[in-house]
This record gives C-alpha cells, sequence and structure tokens, in this order.
C-alpha cells in the first residue's frame, strides 16, 4: 500500500452500520483533505438518511444504485460500499461490493492514490469484492450486479 491507510471509523462504520445492522444499501469513503487515510465521506449527520432502504430487494437496489451514481462527480474519485440484492432463481440474495469510481476525467495523481489503495480497502471490509468504474458507462446497474453474483 502506498502509507494511506484505512480509517478506523470506515472499517467500524462497515462492521456495526453495513454488515451486521444493513441500516443502509451503500455508503461511499474516500480520501481525506491530507491524503493520509481513507474515511467516510459522507455527513455522519446524514448517512442514515442516504442509501437507507425499507425493502431488501433488486428492485430498491437497483434504485438505490442510480440514486448513487447521479451523484458522482467526474473529478471526485470515491469508493463505493454497496449491498447488492438480486434474483438468483427463485431466490433473492444479496453480495457486498466495493466499487472504485476513479473516473478517467480525474487527474493522474489522484487515480495512481486511489488505484493503489483499492486492494487494501477491499481486504479490510471482509466480505467484500471489488470493481472499477471509470465512467458512468461502467455502472449499469445489471452489469455490476452479476460481477458481485
Amino acid at each position: 500500500m502506498s502509507g494511506i491507510k484505512i480509517s478506523d471509523e470506515v472499517v467500524d462504520y462497515y462492521n456495526n452500520h453495513f454488515k451486521q445492522k444493513k441500516k443502509v444499501m451503500y455508503f461511499l469513503c474516500a480520501l481525506n483533505p491530507g491524503g493520509t487515510e481513507i474515511v467516510l465521506k459522507d455527513d455522519a449527520d446524514k448517512r442514515e438518511e442516504v442509501g437507507a432502504y425499507q425493502d431488501k430487494t433488486p428492485e430498491e437496489s437497483k434504485k438505490n444504485f442510480d440514486t448513487m451514481k447521479d451523484k458522482l462527480k467526474t473529478d471526485d474519485p470515491c469508493f463505493i460500499v454497496f449491498d447488492f440484492w438480486f434474483k438468483k432463481g427463485e431466490r433473492v440474495e444479496n453480495k457486498m461490493g466495493v466499487i472504485s469510481w476513479i473516473s478517467d476525467e480525474c487527474p493522474v495523481k489522484k487515480r495512481m492514490v486511489y488505484g493503489s489503495v483499492k486492494d487494501a480497502l477491499t481486504r479490510k471490509l471482509e466480505g467484500t469484492k471489488s470493481i472499477q468504474a471509470n465512467d458512468k458507462g461502467d455502472l449499469e446497474f445489471d452489469s455490476v450486479v452479476t460481477v458481485f453474483k
């Protein structure tokens, strides 16, 4: 890793609010302003509302995914931790995944830094797989969920 650490806050939030209690369907994390660690990106007060979900269904998962995707900016890379719900045969299942949002329009230095941290983040967030998205065309729900099935 590049000397950039994954904050305890990110790991704790993943384990306690996301993985176990399933309070939100997704959350975002990014480099802190000093560039020394990956931290939660959303406002703590609003985080329970952002990506909150009632129904654990593929339809609700797609709706939250599309809402999240609309918020992404091409010059602002981040990591998206998402709880994908999908149908497998007649059953509804879920898998947790990390999407590295690193747009091709992002400055080269940012792309290199985020690229160097993504594997470490995935290892810290046990039970996740990861993919990288370089433009919003890479973020079509049906295509992305297929990777995580």
